[in-house]
């Protein structure tokens, strides 16, 4: 039995590879943006408890932040809650390795970060990626 499902899933990243679909989780449904919606948002981030693992919830926030990059110019993305990996001053070394994770996952597609916000408690509790966007001419 696993030898079975071992195969298939080779053959599923095989096909996935083949067709340029595996750069890119697959996100939960979710509409693209339009032009007329290059413009701000908000998409939350969900961690497994305490790891630094991103849990599902994550996937299709990702997937919306991705179509609003291939469609317009991010011009701020913020990430609000966790503290700047670069200069933690005092944070729990879960935020920082969360802040890392982010940063790193990020930039793995090309997307900016701009700023880190470690905020109060509060933006500490429910961190996110704040971003604001413009309609891009030639796309």
């Amino acid at each position: 039995m696993s030898y079975l499902l071992h195969s298939k899933l080779t053959v599923i990243a095989a096909c996935l590879a083949l067709t340029a679909c595996a750069h890119r989780p697959t996100p939960l449904p979710c509409p693209p943006p339009s032009a007329t919606q290059c413009n701000q948002g908000f998409i939350a981030l969900y961690f497994e408890p305490e790891t630094e693992t991103f849990a599902r919830p994550f996937t299709a926030g990702f997937g919306y932040l991705t179509h609003v990059a291939d469609r317009c110019d991010l011009t701020f993305v913020a990430i609000t809650g966790l503290p700047d990996p670069v200069k933690p001053d005092g944070a729990p070394p879960l935020a920082v390795k969360r802040a890392e994770r982010v940063r790193d996952f990020l930039s793995a597609f090309g997307i900016p970060i701009t700023e880190f916000e470690y905020g109060d408690a509060e933006q500490q509790a429910k961190p996110g990626i704040s971003f604001n966007a413009t309609p891009a001419p030639s796309r």
